[in-house]
């Protein structure tokens, strides 16, 4: 009877060990380091900043988990891309924080890393994508060029525009 029960006890050890493995998040460890020269904004920030200035947004949505945008964050160290940048507020947003305004733009898609270029009243400007039907937002760190163009594109966002 008392092997039973230590038995017992020791499964009931197990699961609650193996439960709290599964629900656990990832160690701060694996944070992105978004240093550089480029000046990031929170939506709260940079949705402001843009109607202020009548600037347009480029948003970056990312994961911390997401090995693709660990890929991509480097891009933004790249004196080229860094001065585009200027012509933008630049926001990012960590898709696990699930904020309600995300949802504006999430039903496009739900992968990440996902770059919009946004009109500065936060209106998507759908037609500037990275030229991948399957994937219109997602761009490639391998393929620079085609988020030079569309950042390019997107600068230009700040006329002409009505909501």
């Amino acid at each position: 009877m008392q092997i039973k029960v230590r038995r017992t006890g020791l499964v009931a050890q197990l699961l609650c060990i193996l439960a709290l493995a599964l629900t656990t998040q990832p160690a701060t460890a694996e944070t992105l380091d978004w240093s550089g020269p480029v000046h990031w904004q929170s939506w709260e920030e940079g949705s402001k900043d843009a109607a202020s200035h009548g600037k347009p947004m480029f948003l970056l949505v990312f994961g911390h988990w997401c090995p693709h945008c660990r890929e991509l964050m480097p891009v933004f160290r790249d004196p080229e891309i860094a001065k585009l940048a200027r012509n933008f507020v630049m926001v990012r947003q960590d898709t696990d924080e699930r904020p309600p305004w995300l949802s504006r733009y999430g039903h496009i898609a739900t992968y990440v890393p996902r770059i919009f270029f946004l009109y500065p009243d936060g209106a998507l400007a759908s037609d500037i994508t990275s030229g991948n039907p399957q994937f219109p937002y997602y761009y490639q760190p391998s393929n620079v060029g085609a988020l030079r163009t569309s950042m390019h594109k997107g600068a230009a966002l700040h006329t002409g525009h009505k909501s």
